[in-house]
């Protein structure tokens, strides 16, 4: 386990910004099409799917040395999501060097994740996270909490002590302290947006730093929206599941308002209030569907890599999207294993 060092921003050259810039739209332009989405849909089976991610697809590099014959949905979701922490590295290449930031707030997102998946194996010893599972040695190394040892963790009480001497230890206590998991889950993403957002205020530019705090703040309350979304739309005759919400420092949605929001009796009169947010145009369209936070973060993030010039944003939204498409391909998986038509399998996907 590396011990986390004092944020510093690095004097570098700036060519390493361009670079990142570039690297992060190349990855970008070999994402899955939906002319891909497509094909795969109308696939006969998981050998035939993997046989096209591996031929036809920038995913043939997770599935270097393996035969299709011996897949089975487990394995083949598990090596997909390989694809993100590959694809990090190639980022940190050149971000790392930039002094940006940007590793920083990877290793945050990693570091949360590794927290989390050994919280949810204390409760089913059967629980893998893919992700962490199969996170390269050269990574593990760099993590700033003991990976292994939280994932052998046989209580609470035990997982809190391995994170003595992080910074983590007292935000998993005091979550533990208010709820559950949820509250946990909420806690530490919440940290996660409040330290880049410090990280990124001194490793950058005023003007690069006003466009990442403004993707940060569009990011967080995606997910302060959504989670009310739904609450409002599914137990809104309950209204201790408010408390359940996310919300993180970094945001555009004032305390006033936030509570208002909270305070809706109805989803009908919740959309009402939201229509009034700076969010509002990206939750258009979203009444009836499923997995409204991951697509509106699609939509959010979409939007911004195709205009952005910003290295850091490119390389924050090409990792959420990244994310997605490995949603939507176990979407296609699971489709195809229960034969939908195309038709309904689409409508599935969070790809737009």
């Amino acid at each position: 386990m590396q011990k986390r060092t004092e944020v510093r921003a690095l004097n570098v050259s700036s060519l390493s910004s361009p670079a990142l810039y570039a690297k992060c739209k190349a990855m970008n332009a070999s994402r899955l099409t939906k002319s891909q989405f497509g094909e795969m849909m109308s696939l006969n089976g998981l050998n035939e799917l993997c046989v096209y991610l591996k031929t036809r697809t920038s995913y043939s590099s997770v599935f270097e040395n393996t035969y299709s014959q011996s897949f089975n949905r487990a394995r083949f979701e598990a090596l997909i999501k390989k694809m993100v922490p590959i694809k990090e590295q190639s980022i940190l290449r050149y971000g790392a060097l930039s002094g940006s930031g940007i590793d920083f707030y990877f290793a945050l997102r990693r570091d949360v994740r590794i927290i989390l998946s050994g919280v949810r194996h204390i409760d089913d010893r059967l629980f893998v996270d893919p992700e962490i599972a199969y996170l390269p040695q050269s990574v593990l190394n760099k993590v700033g909490v003991d990976a292994n040892g939280l994932e052998k963790s046989k209580n609470l009480d035990e997982l809190v002590s391995l994170l003595s001497g992080t910074p983590y230890r007292t935000v998993v206590e005091n979550a533990l302290k208010e709820g559950g998991y949820v509250a946990l889950q909420n806690a530490l993403h919440a940290y996660v947006f409040d330290e880049s957002d410090k990280r990124f205020a001194k490793c950058l530019g005023t003007k690069e730093y006003a466009e990442v705090k403004e993707l940060l703040s569009e990011l967080s309350d995606i997910i302060t929206l959504s989670g009310l979304y739904r609450i409002k739309k599914f137990y809104s005759d309950n209204p201790e599941m408010n408390k359940q919400v996310f919300y993180s420092h970094v945001t555009s949605i004032d305390e006033k308002t936030l509570e208002s929001m909270r305070g809706a009796q109805n989803l009908k009169e919740y959309v009402t209030l939201l229509s009034h947010t700076k969010q509002a145009k990206l939750f258009e369209g979203m009444a009836g569907r499923d997995n409204v936070e991951k697509r509106v973060l699609y939509r959010a993030c979409e939007k911004r890599l195709a205009m952005s010039q910003n290295p850091v944003v490119c390389a924050i939204c090409y990792d959420e999207l990244l994310r997605i498409e490995c949603m939507d391909i176990s979407t296609v998986a699971e489709s195809i294993s229960y034969g939908l038509a195309p038709e309904t399998a689409q409508n599935l996907l969070i790809k737009e």
